[in-house]
């Protein structure tokens, strides 16, 4: 990719127009948080660009990356058990629920034309909403997913989450523990991370806004399902694989690729698994590139 096309600032959130939270009650009456960072009405057909985030995260990890979307309007939904989201069940916490409560929210919102980015759990979700939103997608973004993951890889993402579900005293303290466990991230972006995660308890303490019953769903393979929806997707897909992943391997990237209809893979350097924090700048650049297409 040329280094020429975009030149993207990064802005930190505070910079941007005012970040507000709006809620959707899904068809199964959970009650999910919808991030704006833009002001703007929306308009009727309006496009925009849906992110979605990864496990244990919430939309806040989007704050930056959204400049990449302009002139876009950008939207982030927490997850179910996430952010600023009703807490459920453990047992609604599946990633088909999870897919459900996306599809409600896109059609409650009357979102007519979209661009799903999911990262991680999230391109996951995306890519079961994918058939009963079809109609409404411009284009589809993978960060960093794909069949074939390894269960090792699964359970390290499970249980850095499980060991990150402790008290703090200081926002300070989560900041450090983020450090300490993702040393590619940006320590800016991570700075947000730690303010935006965390609420505040009823002992005083400071814990992460997530449902600590998240971990409790097992996950199951389900590469051979995910091959078909890929087979299925018509729209134009960005595949965006952090270079030093050990999620989504190379091979199984390349292969993804051949298997949709119309997709561009993008090896970000480095970057890991959080592509998106990791190498911020890169990232944007891709995804500025394949919105400006879809415009």
């Amino acid at each position: 990719m040329s280094e020429m096309l975009l030149s993207i600032e990064s802005v930190a959130p505070e910079d941007q127009d005012a970040i507000t939270t709006e809620y959707v009650e899904t068809t199964g009456g959970v009650v999910i948080g919808v991030r704006r960072w833009s002001g703007a009405t929306l308009l009727p057909d309006e496009p925009v660009a849906l992110f979605v985030h990864g496990f244990g995260e919430g939309a806040f990890v989007w704050d930056d990356a959204v400049n990449a979307a302009m002139p876009w309007q950008s939207m982030g939904i927490d997850l179910r058990g996430h952010g600023n989201s009703n807490w459920a069940d453990w047992a609604s916490y599946q990633t088909e629920i999870h897919a459900q409560d996306l599809v409600s929210v896109v059609q409650k919102l009357d979102l007519r034309r979209i661009v799903l980015v999911g990262h991680s759990l999230g391109a996951d979700v995306s890519l079961r909403a994918y058939a009963r939103l079809a109609d409404r997608m411009a284009g589809l973004v993978i960060v960093d997913y794909g069949p074939d993951t390894s269960n090792d890889a699964s359970a390290t993402v499970r249980k850095a989450f499980t060991e990150s579900a402790q008290p703090y005293s200081t926002v300070g303290g989560y900041h450090d523990y983020l450090a300490a466990t993702r040393p590619l991230a940006k320590t800016s972006l991570l700075r947000n991370f730690a303010e935006s995660a965390l609420r505040c308890h009823v002992d005083g303490s400071l814990r992460l806004k997530a449902d600590p019953d998240l971990v409790k769903p097992p996950t199951l393979s389900r590469s051979g399902q995910i091959w078909e929806e890929l087979r299925t997707v018509r729209c134009p897909v960005l595949l965006l694989r952090g270079l030093g992943s050990s999620v989504l391997r190379a091979d199984v990237a390349r292969r993804m690729v051949d298997t949709l209809a119309d997709a561009r893979l993008v090896e970000v350097p480095l970057a890991g698994h959080s592509v998106m924090l990791d190498n911020p700048e890169a990232f944007k650049r891709a995804l500025a590139e394949f919105l400006m297409c879809r415009t």
